[in-house]
């Protein structure tokens, strides 16, 4: 059996953690003995998500980390010395982890890679960036969740070995998403016309100011719509007040986050992923095991390959209201291409369950652990 530990700074947070957790809830528990290290043990919302059979050790159960780092890493290291393999579960910190223990202790590493590391590391300080490269550099294994996040982590580390870099796509667990009662005093109201639904966190790289224009383009010809973003973040105020000046206050809903959106979507009659840039795009697949038919931006990195070049859902430009409100006219006027949408969606989910995915993982860690 072989031991293998995931690494994660704790599970407070988003898509990254999730998609952690559901790799180690369907890696077979009879091959192999999991364990979850998290540098703090804190309250975070996917506690109740880690499987049963997965041992946990934290670093550190309260108090400022940054007074803890000796004690964190006194447990992370006697924790790693027994495992056969070593997996950093988030970008940065958690992959040094991994790539520092497997030298000091001869075991195979691998650093998982959510994100555009060329972009998520520019705002940093230097020495952070090139902390970053030259580690990336040197750590023989990586797995990407897109193709297009593999290219961009090439470019930006030209001359690296790219041997082992592997992509193998996120897991949609449809298990996960609970049933949500619909019984919100505004969902009524919301539903009283064809909703266009958008779900993420407020933030600039979404993409919603682009929406909330876009919607207010589609009012102005004439077709009567509501539109709902489920989702918080840092832009909640920019984005209320841009729904006012744009006279958006009756049909823009902004109720906050939803934690299983899909009955939501399942309501609505187009779902709309309007980002900037993505690492992968896991609220497409939730949108397609809803069934609903999927406008998306081309952005880089993942809406390309899930809709595979727009066969699965419309592509649209990104950081464009007009190309995003002409694609929502186009669906909301069109039942037959709506069906064929949401046909084709139910359809495309089924490549990302745990089946297709899992046996590539397998893979890799024998491939690794031999």
């Amino acid at each position: 059996m072989k031991k293998i530990l995931f690494i994660l700074p704790s599970l407070e947070g988003g898509g990254a953690e999730r998609v952690v957790l559901s790799v180690m809830r369907y890696l077979d528990p009879n091959r192999y003995a999991l364990t979850l290290f998290l540098f703090k043990r804190e309250g975070g919302v996917y506690w109740q998500e880690v499987p049963s059979h997965v041992r946990i050790v934290c670093g550190t159960d309260k108090g400022r980390l940054r007074f803890k780092i000796f004690q964190v890493l006194f447990i992370f290291m006697k924790t790693a010395r027994s495992q056969d393999l070593l997996i950093g579960g988030l970008e940065l910190t958690s992959t040094y982890l991994a790539y520092f223990a497997g030298k000091i202790f001869r075991k195979p590493a691998i650093g998982m890679v959510h994100v555009s590391i060329s972009d998520y590391i520019k705002p940093m300080k230097m020495n952070r960036r090139l902390t970053a490269k030259l580690i990336y550099r040197y750590l023989k294994i990586l797995v990407f969740v897109s193709n297009g996040i593999r290219e961009n982590m090439i470019k930006w580390i030209p001359k690296a070995d790219v041997t082992n870099w592997k992509v193998i796509y996120n897991i949609f667990d449809e298990s996960l998403y609970q049933k949500n009662l619909l019984m919100q005093e505004w969902t009524e109201r919301a539903f009283s016309f064809p909703v266009v639904i958008a779900v993420g966190r407020l933030s600039q790289e979404k993409g919603f100011d682009i929406l909330l224009s876009a919607h207010a383009k589609i009012l102005q010809k004439g077709l009567q719509h509501n539109l709902l973003i489920l989702g918080e973040g840092p832009e909640r105020k920019n984005l209320e007040n841009l729904r006012q000046k744009l006279s958006l206050q009756e049909t823009v809903y902004l109720p906050g986050f939803v934690p299983n959106p899909i009955d939501y979507m399942k309501k609505a009659t187009v779902f709309i992923l309007s980002s900037r840039n993505e690492g992968f795009g896991m609220v497409l697949l939730e949108a397609m095991a809803a069934g609903i038919p999927i406008i998306s931006t081309n952005c880089p990195s993942g809406p390309g390959e899930i809709l595979d070049n727009g066969i699965y859902g419309m592509l649209v430009s990104p950081d464009n209201p007009d190309t995003i409100a002409d694609a929502v006219i186009k669906l909301l006027s069109d039942k037959v291409l709506q069906k064929q949408y949401c046909d084709l969606s139910k359809n495309r989910v089924q490549h990302f369950s745990y089946h297709d995915i899992i046996p590539q993982w397998e893979r890799l860690i024998s491939e690794v652990c031999n």
